[in-house]
């Protein structure tokens, strides 16, 4: 586990009472031999703080503004035919956020 400070930890720390902020840095402080406890209450530190639903807003928010700009972009024909489509808004999202064991990962 490498403690990173994310910017899911940053505004867990912003919206938690200071008993739970104060809990949430320690557990970033140790390294039990078992990570299972520290990983679950983290999560849950994540989720009651609003900070998963937070990056959910981000995450939406920088993809709308990304794909604006992409799409504001002017390509000849010849030079777009050449370009990967990798910038193409899918039809259906499959969702913005997936919750595994340990790590929130961006599912296009």
């Amino acid at each position: 586990m490498e403690n990173k400070k994310t910017f899911l930890y940053i505004t867990a720390l912003e919206n938690l009472e200071e008993d739970d902020a104060d809990l949430l840095q320690n557990l970033y402080e140790i390294a039990p031999a078992d990570t299972e406890e520290k990983i679950r209450t983290v999560k849950e530190l994540f989720v009651s703080s609003g900070a998963t639903d937070k990056i959910r807003e981000a995450i939406q928010e920088y993809t709308e503004t990304a794909f604006g700009s992409i799409a504001s972009l002017s390509l000849d024909e010849k030079k777009e035919r050449g370009t990967p489509r990798f910038w193409q808004k899918p039809d259906e999202p499959q969702g913005i956020i997936s919750l595994s064991e340990d790590v929130y990962t961006v599912v296009c």
